[in-house]
């Protein structure tokens, strides 16, 4: 959904205008057509460690509470303002085998990964969670063993990645970073693409 006007920051102040009624209205009715729980983000923000309050939506029910949790969230967590101009609902990836919980939200830190890449061509691809970054946010007692099998990249799963990466930036000028998550029998499915500059992980010659 795009076009929507900043005047959904009202919730801020505790309102729920009729703007941001319609959206989350709006936003139910895509999520009856994905089904239940679905994943909710906006389109410079997911609000991930707050996972169980944001981004992931059990039902049309909750979705003004997470709606609102989303901009709440991410307007305090960034000072200088998102644009909330476009938001998207999309399928929910379930859990596999190893994951586990992490964070506040209860976010399931999974097998993923993110490739860069430089006009169209693979340059390098990293674990996407590293273990300094769940230092003191995952409970699990045995996580950092989980963590180092999640990340572990074999030779065959770089090429594999490699050549879905290119295929899915094809045409596209500048370096980009894209990330990849694990699904199980279904393989890896592309989850979120920003600038490299911007995205954890960049290399370090690419930076300004």
């Amino acid at each position: 959904i795009t076009g929507v006007s900043r005047e959904i920051l009202r919730i801020l102040d505790g309102e729920e205008t009729p703007e941001f009624l319609r959206l989350a209205e709006e936003l139910s009715r895509i999520g009856d057509k994905f089904g239940w729980p679905c994943f909710l983000r906006g389109g410079e923000y997911s609000g991930k460690h707050s996972w169980k309050d944001c981004c992931h939506v059990p039902g049309g029910a909750s979705m003004r509470r997470h709606l609102a949790a989303l901009i709440t969230n991410g307007e305090c967590e960034n000072m200088m303002g998102f644009e909330w101009n476009v938001f998207a609902v999309r399928e929910f990836i379930q859990p596999h085998e190893g994951s586990f919980i992490a964070f506040q939200g209860d976010l399931p830190i999974r097998r993923e990964r993110r490739a860069f890449l430089d006009n169209g061509r693979f340059h390098s691809l990293i674990p996407y969670w590293p273990e300094e970054a769940l230092e003191g946010n995952a409970g699990l007692g045995d996580w950092r063993a989980r963590l180092a099998t999640l990340n572990v990249v074999s030779p065959g799963e770089r090429e594999e990645l490699r050549m879905a990466s290119e295929r899915a930036v094809a045409g596209l000028d500048g370096r980009w970073s894209l990330d990849w998550m694990w699904a199980g029998e279904r393989g890896w499915m592309a989850i979120d693409m920003a600038v490299a500059e911007q995205s954890w992980g960049c290399p370090g010659e690419w930076l300004p």
